[in-house]
C-alpha cells in the first residue's frame, strides 16, 4: 500500500469529520484536528471510530460497539478484510498504538471500497448514457471505477457545451475549470452554485471557489484548494466519486424502448438480459465473497473490481494457486502482463494452465476448459475459486490433510464439538439449503466456545423480538469479526441466501477454533 501523504491525511480526516459529525456515539471525539497529534490519538484510541467508518462503507458490517478497546480494533481489522481491503503489514498492535500510517492506510482502503461499491450500484436506466457504441450494460460492470468517473465527467461537460474533456484526475483538473462547470452542471439553479471561478486568474483562489460551490451541495469532502492545484490523483478520485454517488445527474432511460438511441449508445434487448444476470443478488453475493478474499490477501498488484474480467487472463487464479500451493506453479509457463495485445493468445494459455493446475490438485473441473475462463465464464471461474477457497481453509484447519474438507464434514466436526459441551447443534441438511434462526443460534454458541463471554445473549433476544433493521445474521458476522475470524462476506450476503456464504462462515470459524486449540 502506498504511503499516505500529509495532504491525503488531511483529506481523510476531513471526510471523517464531515461524515460522522452528527453521530452521537463519537461526537466527543470529533472534529479531529489535523495539526494535533493528540487529537488524532484520542479519536482513534478506543477503536469505536474505526468501527463507525467501516459501517459507513458497507451497512451492517459491524453490529455493535463496546468499550473494549482490543476487541474494537479486531472488529475493524476483520471487517476491513471482509470488505476486500488489503491489510497486509498492519497489525493489531499498530492500531492499539494509534500508529498514524497504519490507521490512515486502513481507513483509506475502507473509504475507497465504499465509494467503489456505490459506483457499481447505479441503476442501468441511469448509467446507459455513459456507454459507447456497441457496448452492453455488462460493459459498465467491467469498466474500472476511474474510467466510469472519467466518462461521467466528460458526459456532464458535453451536456454543458464545454469542449474540454479529461483523461486523468491530476493534470486535467488542476486549473479548476472542469470542476467549476461540473458542479454547476449537476445542480439546480436554486442551489446557489455559480461559475464565477472562471473569471478568477489565481488558481488557488479559483479552487477555493470550487470547494465553496461543492459545499453548497454537500460534497465538500477530501480536498483543499492546494490538492486541486497540485493534482493529487487519489484525493481527486475520491472527491469526484463522492459527487458521482450523491449527485448523479444522469437521465433515466426507459430500457424497454430497445430501439431508442441515447447519445449514440444503442440499447438492445441483449443489454437488458445482461443486466438481469449481473444485477441479481445471488451473483453479487458470491462474486463479492471471492473478490473480497482475493483483494484482502494482497497478492495481486491490481484491485479486483470485477471477478470475471480481472481473472480472465489467468494471472490472478495462478497467483492464488501459488499462494495456497507454494511449490505447484511452474512460473516459466506463466505469461505475466504486459501482454502483447488485449486479445492475446498468452492469456488463453494461462487459462489452460489454470485448468491443468486444478486437475493436479484433484478438483472436479469436468466440462471446464481455459476458453471458458478466458471468455469470463461465470460457471468455470466460480467452481475453481470455490475449490481454491476450500483448500485455503482446509490447510489452515489441518496442514496434513490429503483431501479438502467438504461442507458436511465441517458441519459434523462443529456439531461434535458442540455436543461435547451440551450445546444446540446445526441441522446439516437444512443448513445447506436454507439455515434458520436456530442454526445461527448454534453458530453463536460455537463462537462463544472459541472465545468465552463473547456473545451477549440478551442482545440476541433483542434482535429476535425487535423490528429494527438488524437481523441475527448481522450479529453472527459481527461476533465473527470480533473474535478474529477470517470471513470475507458481510451480513447483507445472507439477505439472499447462497450456500457458499454460510458454509464458508463455518469454514472460517472452524479454522479459528483449531488455531486456538
Amino acid at each position: 500500500m502506498k504511503k499516505i501523504t500529509n495532504n491525503e491525511k488531511n483529506g481523510i480526516l476531513d471526510w471523517i469529520n464531515q461524515s460522522l459529525k452528527k453521530d452521537n456515539d463519537v461526537k466527543n471525539l470529533l472534529p479531529i484536528n489535523e495539526n494535533d497529534n493528540n487529537s488524532f490519538k484520542n479519536a482513534f484510541k478506543n477503536g469505536i471510530l474505526l468501527c463507525k467508518i467501516a459501517n459507513i462503507s458497507i451497512r451492517s458490517t459491524i453490529f455493535e460497539n463496546e468499550e473494549k478497546v482490543r476487541e474494537n480494533f479486531i472488529l475493524f481489522l476483520n471487517a476491513a478484510k471482509s470488505l476486500g481491503c488489503n491489510i497486509n503489514g498492519v497489525t493489531i498492535q499498530e492500531l492499539l498504538e494509534c500508529d498514524e500510517q497504519s490507521v490512515l492506510l486502513l481507513v483509506w482502503e475502507v473509504i475507497v471500497v465504499g465509494l467503489i461499491k456505490k459506483i457499481y450500484s447505479v441503476e442501468p436506466s441511469r448509467f446507459v448514457s455513459l456507454l459507447k457504441d456497441k457496448e452492453t450494460i455488462k460493459t459498465y460492470y467491467e469498466l474500472p471505477p476511474r474510467e466510469i468517473l472519467i466518462r461521467w465527467v466528460n458526459f456532464q461537460l458535453n451536456r454543458a457545451w464545454m469542449e474540454r474533456r479529461i483523461k486523468n484526475f491530476n493534470n486535467d483538473i488542476k486549473d479548476s475549470e472542469v470542476y467549476t462547470v461540473l458542479v454547476r452542471r449537476i445542480t439546480t439553479k436554486d442551489a446557489g452554485v455559480n461559475i464565477d471561478a472562471l473569471n478568477e486568474e489565481d488558481l488557488e483562489k479559483r479552487a477555493s471557489m470550487v470547494l465553496e460551490n461543492a459545499d453548497k451541495i454537500g460534497c465538500k469532502r477530501f480536498l483543499k484548494p492546494t490538492d486541486i492545484v497540485n493534482g493529487n490523483s487519489r484525493l481527486n478520485f475520491a472527491f469526484i466519486a463522492n459527487i458521482f454517488n450523491t449527485n448523479l445527474a444522469l437521465p433515466e432511460i426507459d430500457l424497454n424502448n430497445i430501439n431508442k438511441t441515447i447519445d449514440e449508445n444503442i440499447i438492445t434487448s441483449t443489454n437488458v438480459f445482461n443486466y438481469s444476470m449481473i444485477h441479481s443478488s445471488n451473483t453479487n453475493s458470491m462474486d463479492s465473497l471471492f473478490r473480497n478474499w482475493i483483494n484482502s490477501l494482497g497478492i495481486c498488484e491490481r484491485y479486483v473490481y470485477d471477478l470475471y474480467l480481472c481473472t480472465h487472463d489467468g494471472v490472478v487464479l495462478i497467483t492464488l494457486f501459488n499462494k495456497i500451493f507454494p511449490s505447484l506453479v511452474d512460473h516459466e509457463r506463466v505469461v505475466y502482463p504486459p501482454f502483447k495485445s488485449s486479445r492475446s493468445r498468452e492469456k488463453l494459455e494461462n487459462c489452460h494452465y489454470v485448468v491443468e493446475l486444478s486437475k493436479r490438485c484433484g478438483y472436479n473441473v469436468s466440462g471446464i476448459n481455459g476458453v471458458e475462463i478466458y471468455n469470463k465464464g461465470r460457471r468455470g471461474t466460480l467452481r475453481i475459486l470455490n475449490c481454491l477457497m476450500k483448500s485455503y481453509y482446509s490447510f489452515q484447519i489441518d496442514p496434513n490433510l490429503k483431501k479438502d474438507l467438504n461442507e458436511m464434514q465441517i458441519i459434523q466436526t462443529i456439531n461434535i464439538i458442540l455436543e461435547k459441551e451440551n450445546k444446540r447443534q446445526i441441522c446439516g441438511a437444512r443448513f445447506l439449503i436454507s439455515p434458520d434462526y436456530n442454526d445461527f443460534l448454534a453458530i453463536l454458541d460455537f463462537i462463544n466456545l472459541i472465545k468465552p463471554k463473547t456473545v451477549n445473549y440478551s442482545l440476541v433476544h433483542y434482535v429476535k423480538i425487535s423490528s429494527n433493521d438488524y437481523k441475527i445474521t448481522d450479529l453472527v458476522v459481527s461476533y465473527c469479526f470480533k473474535i478474529g475470524c477470517n470471513f470475507y462476506g458481510n451480513p447483507l450476503d445472507f439477505d439472499n441466501y447462497r450456500e457458499f456464504d454460510s458454509t464458508y462462515l463455518l469454514f472460517s470459524l472452524l479454522t479459528l477454533y483449531k488455531i486456538k486449540q
